[in-house]
């Protein structure tokens, strides 16, 4: 069986999450020849040993359990998956074997499915190579950094890396397991191996003591290990075309003890080494534990790192721009320089001190006149405050004597004195006329009201009536629509019918034109139904006929099939005799036999005699064989191994024996000796299994001396219960038990394997011959007992044969004639079927005809109906359009006069504004003695007064406030 040497997973979590491996590869090859290593994993409980065992045998094993868990818990999410690849080193080659499987999550459709658990889906995969490889263990690219941060492969990634390999990497589908499983064993990784022992054993948690619990009797230790690993070693060497006897498997294991002397050595050291590794547990145990430390401050390093990358990412996004100002700056001064260079530059140059001290003198210039300037605004601003004083002084006294002066002249004048009294006659004749205006503006709003209430009258009249004259008008144009739809409707149903008759001057149709259309069509009916009873009736009589036609047919291929049945039967016997005959005969002319003997028993007899004595001699060449080739392994390989043969002959003596495993066994389960020691014994006397142990000395003599020693093909071990003991207690040198030989085979030992090999050559192919020989036999004894005909069989077949050809000719000429009068009859029944559907189609049409009559006549009756609907409504229509016609009259009439109010009250309503404004103006005259004289003259010539007075009061007023303007003004200035 292969070796694994590196094993990678890839994208795994387990503990709910809280381990996961993101990408690992564990090399278990030496580094100095890379073969592998027999390897530990030494892991704290917890640690995930029963997950990597788990793992590793699902590339072999999919869905294989391990610690009663199964695969699909890891992956509870849609979409997780995960890659566990395993790199062997194959048996007698340099190649390397890859084998994988990619795991991901799924969802079943099958409730059963989701009612145990997650389901998951997954391929398998393998390639060969030997040295580098891009589809290497560590070449494949399961994983990959985007940013910092951590990717795996696509769930098919192998799989769409295979489609393009071109063949060098093979991958199979969940439903190809059972092809997976012999590709596997094509490389000696045998999946029933792993099912038996590696999942059992890590089925449950301490799962290899109760494996092995099972087994502590020597008969459970045989059924459980030993015959199902012969059965497997037999079913692989049936499949291999090996040698399959067990004698060969002892003795290969035989041959694996005779270097057992390493494997003690390696034992040894491991032991060694496994005490060494006990002193660095607890440093492990440390190291697991800062492993997983280090494993949380990795997972925030990887967030820290993403961060980091971010801005990282923002910093260069930065910077480029920054790179880009940094160039056209770059650019600009390196432009400069040239412009520094050219001659302008130089020029400027030699003028520049020359500038700098000029603009220096200047500055200093200007400071000072800065200064002086401040100095004289101070002066000219105290001078300014001193003049706007003396403005403001002089406004404010002329501001005084202005207002004495517009106060006398409003109240001290003869002027002043009349303007009041013409003011005070104007208040009181306005308000006589307000009052006046008051009560004819009431009078004229009552009497609005009142036209207006008559006003809504007439419109809500005229509303009603031109609702009814609407819905009588829509009533006649519904019902007209209606009559004119129902005379077209039924001058479209006359056309329909075919009835060609033109309406009256009064709108309708003749009655009785439209009845005699009725009655022609009712007598076409009567024609068609009278035509199609005729046809029936000989349709009936063909149909009669044409039912007993194929009864006859029927009787006739009955009898006509059995007679070609017959006739295929008998002649089918016939060739059968000619064939089996012809073949007797050469096997007479074989056994030296006369041709009548195919008739007799006389050739049975002589084959299975021949046959018999063939099978005897083919048993007992291959028994012969097979001694001859235990004797020739023994004596090549010096094993000891006891066949059934030689416990056969040991027990024909009578002598008590029984062999070493048995006698182990049995110490082993009275717990006289412990397991470790029955190893230990057998390590060191590895023949003792396979020994006889005799009681004492005189027990091996009897055996010795029984006359017969052809049984011992070689050397066999055998010793006492003494030797037994000194064993068990280490006394006993190794090999010194052997203690029978075969002399031959010591004499001239080359010469006995010599004449060994030639008498298995020879008898081998003896066997060859005989065994050739058989399936001939068995076929000519096959061909004798299927011939059991008489000699006169064959010409009476022939006469039978010749009378059923005649009988199956007068059959088939019958069957013609029936067929033909069969296609007559059919024939004429279509014509008539098709006369009398073309009259039932014509019968149908009348039908439909007289149907859609019968609706005719109903339409007619509606139309007239309608007609009269008409009448009335036109009637309606008229009257309500002259009730709406004298509302409208009545409407307008109400709407002048409501005009002629409003025109009224809108004068009444200028004349009571018009004295108002009079009155508001003069509302705060004083009471003085009254001028005589109407409101309007008196009004006139207050106006006029007040105008002139006003005048020369304007202009003091017009004084005064410039004069206060200009005081404000100075004040303000002064202030500032």
């Amino acid at each position: 069986m292969p070796q694994i040497s590196k094993v990678r997973i890839v994208n795994f979590s387990y503990n709910d999450g809280s381990r996961f491996i993101p990408d690992e590869l564990y090399d278990l090859s030496s580094p100095e020849d890379g073969e592998a290593l027999n390897s530990l994993f030494n892991l704290n409980n917890g640690g995930g040993k029963t997950v990597l065992v788990q793992l590793l045998m699902q590339p072999v094993h999919p869905k294989a359990m391990a610690g009663g868990r199964r695969i699909e818990e890891y992956f509870s999410r849609p979409g997780d998956h995960s890659y566990i690849v395993l790199e062997w080193d194959t048996d007698g080659s340099r190649e390397k074997l890859l084998t994988g499987i990619s795991i991901a999550a799924s969802t079943s459709n099958s409730n059963d499915e989701n009612q145990r658990g997650n389901n998951i889906k997954y391929y398998t995969f393998k390639t060969v190579y030997d040295g580098e490889s891009p589809y290497g263990i560590a070449s494949l690219d399961l994983s990959f950094s985007d940013r910092g941060k951590y990717v795996p492969a696509s769930f098919d990634y192998v799989r769409e890396k295979a489609k393009s390999s071109r063949g060098v990497l093979e991958y199979y589908s969940s439903d190809d397991s059972v092809r997976w499983s012999a590709v596997l064993a094509e490389y000696g990784i045998l999946r029933s191996e792993w099912e038996t022992v590696i999942e059992v054993l890590n089925k449950d948690e301490g799962g290899l003591n109760q494996y092995f619990d099972e087994a502590k009797t020597s008969d459970r230790l045989i059924s459980k290990f030993f015959i199902p690993a012969i059965e497997q070693k037999l079913k692989s060497a049936a499949a291999s075309k090996t040698d399959d006897t067990l004698e060969t498997m002892l003795l290969n294991y035989a041959k694996k003890i005779t270097v057992k002397e390493s494997a003690i050595k390696e034992r040894d050291t491991n032991r060694k080494l496994l005490a060494d590794l006990a002193g660095i547990s607890e440093m492990s145990g440390e190291l697991f534990n800062i492993n997983d430390k280090l494993t949380s401050l990795v997972k925030d390093a990887f967030g820290f790192r993403n961060a980091v990358s971010d801005k990282r990412t923002s910093a260069e996004s930065e910077k480029s721009k920054t790179s880009e100002e940094i160039s056209k700056l770059e650019e600009q001064i390196v432009h400069i320089d040239h412009e520094e260079k050219s001659k302008s530059y130089y020029i400027a140059a030699e003028n520049a001190d020359k500038i700098k001290s000029e603009l220096e003198h200047a500055k200093k210039r200007l400071e000072k006149s800065e200064t002086e300037l401040k100095k004289k605004k101070h002066d000219e601003e105290l001078l300014q405050c001193s003049n706007l004083n003396r403005q403001k002084n002089e406004s404010d006294n002329k501001v005084t004597a202005l207002r004495e002066q517009i106060e006398a002249k409003e109240n001290d004048s003869d002027e002043a004195q009349r303007i009041a009294g013409l003011k005070y006659s104007v208040l009181v004749l306005a308000e006589e006329k307000v009052s006046e205006l008051d009560e004819s503006i009431a009078d004229k709003k009552a009497e609005y009201d009142e036209k207006n209430k008559t006003l809504e009258k007439c419109r809500n009249f005229k509303k009603q009536a031109e609702e009814i004259r609407d819905a009588a008008k829509d009533k006649y144009n519904s019902v007209k629509s209606q009559f004119e739809i129902s005379k077209k409707n039924t001058d479209s149903r006359l056309e329909n019918l075919g009835i060609d008759i033109i309406r009256g001057y009064d709108g309708s149709y003749s009655e009785e034109e439209i009845n005699a259309e009725k009655k022609s069509k009712e007598k076409e009916k009567t024609d068609f139904e009278k035509r199609i009873s005729n046809i029936n009736k000989r349709v009936v009589e063909n149909e009669e006929r044409m039912r007993f036609i194929p009864e006859e047919k029927a009787k006739i291929m009955l009898a006509s099939g059995k007679t070609k049945t017959e006739r295929v039967n008998a002649e089918t016997e016939a060739d059968f005799y000619d064939d089996l005959y012809a073949k007797l005969i050469k096997v007479c002319e074989k056994h030296s036999l006369m041709s009548d003997a195919v008739f007799s028993d006389t050739l049975k007899i002589v084959i299975r005699k021949e046959t018999e004595e063939t099978r005897v001699m083919i048993s007992k060449l291959t028994q012969e064989k097979h001694t001859l080739e235990g004797r020739l392994e023994a004596s090549e390989n010096g094993c000891v191994h006891i066949l059934p043969d030689i416990m056969k002959y040991v027990v024909s003596t009578g002598v008590n024996c029984s062999t070493g495993e048995e006698y182990l066994c049995s110490l082993s389960e009275s717990g006289s000796l412990s397991d470790e020691s029955a190893n230990a014994i057998l390590d060191r006397y590895p023949e003792l299994a396979y020994s006889l142990l005799f009681d004492n000395e005189k027990e091996l003599n009897k055996l010795l001396y029984a006359g017969n020693t052809e049984w011992l093909p070689a050397s066999v071990p055998l010793f006492t219960m003494d030797q037994m003991n000194q064993i068990l207690s280490g006394d006993l040198a190794a090999k010194a038990f052997l203690a029978v030989c075969d002399r031959s085979y010591f004499a001239d030992r080359e010469g006995y394997r010599s004449r060994i090999s030639e008498e298995i050559e020879e008898t081998e192919s003896r066997i060859s011959l005989y065994v050739n020989r058989l399936p001939d036999l068995k076929e000519e004894a096959e061909l004798a007992d299927k011939f059991d005909f008489a000699s006169e069989w064959r010409e009476e077949q022939n006469k039978l044969i010749s009378e059923l050809v005649q009988k199956e000719k007068e059959f088939d000429d019958r069957l013609s004639e029936l067929e033909k009068e069969n296609c007559d009859l059919s024939e004429e029944n279509k014509n008539l079927k098709a006369d009398i559907e073309k009259a039932s189609k014509d019968i149908s049409d009348l039908n439909m005809w007289f149907t859609l009559f019968a609706e005719l006549r109903r339409m007619l009756d509606d139309e007239a109906e309608l007609y009269g609907k008409l009448g009335e409504a036109r009637a309606d229509m008229k009257s309500s359009e002259d009730k709406y016609y004298k509302a409208c009259d009545d409407l307008e009439e109400q709407n002048k006069l409501i005009a002629a109010l409003e025109g009224g009250i809108s004068a009444l309503n200028s004349e009571f504004k018009r004295i108002q404004n009079i009155l508001e103006k003069v509302k705060n005259a004083k009471e003085t003695e009254i001028v005589e004289g109407d409101m309007d003259s008196l009004w006139s010539q207050y106006q006029t007064l007040l105008a002139s007075m006003h005048d020369d009061i304007a202009g003091l007023k017009s004084r005064l406030e410039e004069e206060i303007n200009r005081k404000t003004e100075a004040e303000e200035q002064l202030k500032a």
